[in-house]
């Protein structure tokens, strides 16, 4: 009967995840080169760019010429006055600068860590395990599980349909590396399950990307980020000597304390949406740019609430439907009002027409 058990676990689990560090190898044969303040062969910066974790990100992002300027300042001696005032005029390649320069200095331990986990990821199974406790199991039974491909770029990770990229620096010095892989894997289950078509053209594409994305973000992150709302400064202080890591964990929790002034964001623009105009564009693009991490701390505070409130089986009932998402935020919300801030029903009837 145990033996019976431990097989039933094991085929529901399935095989550990495919790890790919071609990317990380390359970058050290570029990073060598550019130290010497050598620039490197074309062919050698298309290699790179041909592995699969580089590949599936340019697919996806067109960042490539974005991260490859970003290396050449980061390491190349002769750029650092012009690095110095690219990090100080600020933008995206100026965020990740630091984060590349950090690596060089971790090399040894990274070199250790890809020995290791290509023996046998020890976080695998587990994040597999955890990341399904949020998805029906339509969504995960009979599919591969996800491949996992190493690379440097930035202290983050992509859970794209066909694979998760990580940032293997930012996956070293993660607190936990569980946690990060379980939510980057329902990233990659979440996108079978899909309900919305193209965005619509026109004014509104920006506004169903911010309302879609509340829920593909805030889902997953009641994975890896549920705690944060409730940690001390002491306990950030703890896991994150990093002053802007630390930084990053302090701002979720305030923007997370402050979901309801975002909820009314969201409101105000959603209730103008019926008569596009010059103003209600400028509307949309002002709240896409304003609201924090493009949703997500929103949609973590409202994944919470449904669960608190519904439980996880209502959360996990709606997990690739967005509309859904939103309907069942509401319908929590106004079992526990005022105490919980909810959208206007002139709000919820648009809401319903841009994700139907």
């Amino acid at each position: 009967m145990i033996l019976n058990a431990l097989l039933t676990v094991a085929l529901a689990q399935g095989p550990a995840p495919a790890l790919d560090f071609s990317g990380v190898r390359l970058f050290w044969r570029v990073h060598d080169l550019l130290v010497l303040d050598r620039e490197p062969p074309p062919e050698l910066w298309d290699s790179l760019f041909a592995t699969p974790g580089y590949a599936a990100l340019e697919a996806r992002e067109r960042r490539r010429a974005r991260i490859t300027r970003a290396i050449q300042l980061a390491f190349r001696p002769s750029e650092q006055p012009a690095a110095d005032s690219v990090v100080q005029a600020g933008g995206w390649v100026a965020g990740i600068i630091p984060h590349l320069r950090k690596i060089p200095g971790h090399r040894r331990q990274l070199d250790s860590i890809v020995a290791r986990w290509e023996a046998g990821p020890p976080w695998a199974a587990a994040a597999l395990a955890s990341a399904r406790q949020y998805l029906p199991a339509s969504a995960w039974q009979g599919l591969a599980t996800p491949s996992v491909s190493f690379l440097f770029f930035a202290p983050d990770g992509r859970g794209y349909p066909a694979l998760t990229v990580a940032d293997l620096l930012h996956t070293l010095t993660t607190s936990d590396p569980e946690r990060f892989f379980a939510h980057e894997f329902h990233h990659f289950y979440r996108h079978k399950l899909s309900r919305e078509g193209s965005a619509p053209a026109g004014p509104f594409s920006d506004l169903v990307d911010l309302l879609v994305n509340t829920e593909f973000e805030g889902v997953a992150d009641q994975l890896d980020k549920r705690w944060v709302p409730g940690a001390s400064d002491q306990e950030l202080l703890r896991l994150f000597p990093d002053s802007s890591r630390r930084a990053y964990y302090r701002n979720y929790r305030a923007e997370f304390a402050a979901a309801g002034r975002w909820l009314a964001a969201v409101d105000s623009v959603l209730v103008l949406a019926p008569e596009p105009g010059d103003t209600v564009i400028a509307r949309i693009r002002r709240l896409r740019d304003a609201l924090p991490d493009g949703g997500r701390v929103l949609g973590a505070y409202m994944a919470a609430t449904i669960e608190r409130l519904g439980g996880r089986a209502v959360l996990v009932s709606v997990v690739g439907n967005s509309g859904a998402f939103w309907a069942a935020y509401q319908e929590a919300a106004t079992a526990c009002a005022p105490a919980c801030p909810m959208l206007s029903l002139a709000a919820m009837q648009v809401l319903r027409r841009l994700l139907k």
